[in-house]
């Protein structure tokens, strides 16, 4: 099972590239203190996560190299 915020990141990036700043709104906009400090590492912590529950359905969640954009990659790609 996916978390919460790990199915907030999949909807938030269904279809789309979104740079970590959005993101971090889309997963923790609701939050009524507005998410983490260190959402950015805590987001990316959480991809590792996923990833390891959804790599042998053969989807990733990736960030760029410096995690400052994310995608879901794998079955959606066209």
């Amino acid at each position: 099972h996916l978390s919460p915020t790990q199915y907030r990141v999949i909807y938030s990036l269904r279809d789309r590239l979104l740079s970590m700043h959005h993101l971090i709104d889309a997963v923790y906009g609701d939050d009524p203190s507005g998410g983490p400090d260190n959402a950015k590492n805590t987001l990316l912590v959480t991809e590792a996560n996923m990833n390891k529950r959804l790599l042998p359905l053969g989807i990733r969640v990736g960030a760029d190299r410096r995690g400052n954009q994310a995608a879901l990659h794998g079955i959606f790609d066209a």
